[in-house]
């Protein structure tokens, strides 16, 4: 019966033990779960935010682009406006240039025409005096 005593003693010692040993295993456990959860949950974020952040650059970068093509088609219309107004210019500077050669031209003939008109003029004095004289 002591030995039956003991025996049980040693058993409940042991289930006692056992069932502590359970509860440290079981709180172990239980903490690692929760620290890995917490690193998982952090890189979550983490990887949220730097996707975040990637999209927001990708975002911007977008509208620098947009910006970009709005201000080069501006651009493009400020040189077709300054193109089609420098070739007005050229075309009435040669305008201009046109008519002023063909005036000196008109001026250079005319005054060749005059000088021929004037040498005739003189030449027929000249015989009407000759012709004078001679009657």
């Amino acid at each position: 019966s002591a030995a039956l005593v003991r025996e049980r003693e040693h058993q409940r010692l042991m289930d006692e033990k056992a069932v502590a040993l359970a509860q440290r295993l079981r709180s172990q456990l239980y903490l690692t779960l929760q620290a890995s959860l917490g690193h998982a949950k952090h890189a979550v974020l983490r990887a949220w935010a730097a996707y975040a952040g990637e999209a927001t650059r990708i975002a911007a970068v977008e509208q620098q682009l947009v910006s970009s093509v709005a201000d080069a088609e501006e651009r493009l219309e400020q040189l077709r406006e300054v193109a089609c107004s420098r070739e007005r210019s050229l075309s009435d500077m040669l305008r201009t240039r046109t008519y002023g050669i063909v005036r000196a031209q008109c001026a250079r003939k005319l005054s060749v025409a005059l000088m021929m008109w004037a040498e005739v003029s003189r030449d027929r004095r000249r015989e009407a005096g000759r012709r004078l004289q001679l009657l």
